[in-house]
């Protein structure tokens, strides 16, 4: 947090997005997602970090908004929003910070919609794309002791539709506000999964534009068990799976290539 200065006014404000609260980030979402004028966007932002009502707002006065604007830049700036500002609305659960109990079956789902929605221009994808990632809790779950590491009941691909239709009701700015948040995390995981990823950027959607079901399919065997079971891993777990395949791949590769040099 940064507390602006001018004269005898002084305002406290998140400095990163780690500090945002929900109702914050859903704001700011927004502004990034359609965009818009620069210096109306800028002045959008401040009002939101500040918490100020339209009409505090309006009396701050033209200096103290000068003094601040500076410090808020960091919001149209590159950024990663990986950590989960939003883990639960209307009585649905996201998964944690950074896909950290994200299991594949329901990252699989989600990506189909996230292609329909970002490539196809389907708007309508992002409810079932939500629905993938939002669940109810499980029945009297022990927050506290979270003995699971996930408060979600089980994904179950043939509720998708249910609770995208519910999900379809809600407001836009929290819709708007979770696809970024995924959009930022499958980001962070293309970006560390380079042997998994073709290129930095563009290989997550060449090679996986119909979802995860390849890469399902090419992790199981002996070692790992069947496709019903990588479907159970943790996303984390199966990139770090794939990435050995691959290194062992490249190894087979430059000992065959000098084999016959």
């Amino acid at each position: 947090m940064i507390t602006v200065y001018y004269k005898k006014k002084s305002l406290p404000m998140p400095d990163s997005f780690e500090e945002l609260s929900g109702k914050q980030f859903i704001g700011i979402a927004e502004l990034l997602y359609n965009g818009g004028d620069s210096l109306e966007c800028s002045l959008k932002a401040l009002r939101i970090l500040t918490g100020l009502s339209r009409i505090k707002f309006r009396f701050l006065g033209a200096e103290m908004i000068d003094r601040c604007i500076p410090f808020i830049k960091w919001v149209f700036e590159e950024k990663r929003i990986t950590k989960q500002l939003i883990p639960v609305y209307k009585g649905y659960y996201g998964p944690v910070s950074d896909f950290d109990n994200l299991k594949m079956k329901e990252f699989h789902f989600g990506e189909r919609c996230y292609h329909e929605l970002v490539y196809q221009k389907k708007e309508e994808a992002i409810n079932p794309l939500i629905a993938s990632l939002y669940r109810r809790a499980k029945p009297v779950y022990d927050k506290k002791r979270d003995p699971d590491g996930d408060i979600r009941i089980a994904f179950n691909a043939n509720e998708l539709a249910y609770y995208a239709n519910k999900i379809a009701w809600w407001p836009d700015p929290v819709k708007h506000a979770i696809f970024l948040w995924y959009h930022d995390c499958r980001r962070d995981l293309i970006e560390n999964n380079p042997l998994v990823f073709k290129e930095p950027t563009d290989g997550f959607e060449s090679q996986f534009d119909t979802g995860l079901y390849g890469v399902m399919r090419s992790l199981a065997g002996d070692k790992l068990g069947t496709v019903g079971m990588i479907e159970e891993m943790y996303v984390h777990t199966a990139m770090l799976e794939l990435g050995l395949l691959k290194e062992e791949e490249q190894r087979i590769e430059e000992q065959t290539k000098n084999q016959t040099t």
